[in-house]
């Protein structure tokens, strides 16, 4: 295989083929990118596949996700792109969803996972609260119970975002604590935020 080019029908169809065949593609991608130069990959990947969701892009961030030594200088600068690009689009989801692959990588792998964070970290003071939820979101994938006494910070920071106005941002912000086991004990979540998440979903679709 010389580009992605060739297989580019196979990546964005990637969900209506056969498990089997997802794995046999995903080696495929891997094996190309292993032996490509960082930068022209790079190029690649960014001039052939928009970074938006279903474009085939997260296919090709989760072959990444297999090399991650490799490939975190590039793992940081999608989230920086993404981010920085949906602070101006009409539509931010569709861009910020498509990081969600990352969330399969070894992050002990991935040696600047604190400027990863720090990237993060930045938008959870967005004026836009979908890039705050998302920050949050991400800002788990991370931080885990493992490390999470490193970012004591952070922390801190995630944990001021149980009073957001946003019944959202509080349930992911609840959410991310509760897996890395820093929900504050005196806290509980309002009888109206419960009825609101069983009414509706507590994540932006």
């Amino acid at each position: 295989m010389n580009s992605l080019l060739e297989i580019k029908s196979e990546i964005v169809n990637f969900w209506n083929i056969e498990s089997s065949e997802q794995d046999k593609l995903i080696a495929k991608i891997q094996k190309y990118s292993d032996l490509k130069d960082e930068n022209s990959f790079k190029n690649e990947v960014r001039n052939n596949f928009k970074q938006v969701t279903f474009s085939g892009i997260s296919v090709v961030y989760e072959a990444m996700c297999k090399n991650p030594k490799k490939w975190n200088l590039f793992i940081k600068e999608e989230y920086e792109r993404a981010f920085s690009t949906a602070e101006t689009s009409e539509n931010p989801l569709s861009i910020l969803d498509c990081l969600e692959e990352f969330s399969i990588v070894d992050e002990d792998k991935v040696n600047n996972q604190e400027e990863i964070i720090t990237i993060l970290v930045s938008y959870l003071s967005n004026s836009k609260d979908i890039l705050k939820y998302k920050s949050i979101w991400y800002l788990g994938d991370w931080i885990n119970k493992k490390n999470a006494y490193k970012y004591s910070s952070v922390i801190l920071k995630i944990q001021k975002k149980l009073t957001s106005k946003n019944w959202r941002i509080r349930f992911i912000a609840k959410k991310t604590l509760d897996d890395i086991g820093k929900l504050p004990n005196e806290y509980s979540v309002s009888f109206m935020d419960k009825i609101r998440a069983k009414i509706f979903p507590p994540d932006y679709k």
